[in-house]
């Protein structure tokens, strides 16, 4: 009975030091995945850090284009504007020095 019992003792003891086994080589794998993923996520955390400098470097400038693109639409707006004006007063010279030849034919100086 002694020996049976023994024996029952021993083999438990061989199944938890094999189950122990497992559970290192279970850990040691787990933490052979955890170091790489922390190696991966530092990477990608240097990656969004440089993709939201990029994107914020972008935003301004897509923002500063877009104040420049404005500036120069208004500028544009404004040379049109200038340039119907220009005409008109040039029109209007080409009349006015018109009248004052007129003038200056029927009324002596």
């Amino acid at each position: 009975e002694q020996a049976r019992a023994a024996e029952h003792a021993r083999d438990q003891l061989r199944a938890a030091q094999a189950q122990k086994k497992e559970l290192v080589k279970k850990l040691a794998f787990l933490d052979e995945q955890m170091e790489a993923n922390e190696s991966r996520l530092k990477q990608l955390k240097m990656s969004r850090r440089r993709l939201a400098d990029q994107l914020s470097s972008l935003s301004s400038a897509s923002a500063h284009s877009a104040s420049i693109q404005k500036e120069f639409d208004e500028d544009q707006e404004a040379i049109v504007l200038i340039e119907r004006e220009q005409g008109a007063l040039e029109a209007s010279y080409v009349k006015l020095y018109a009248e004052l030849e007129i003038l200056d034919e029927s009324v002596p100086t």
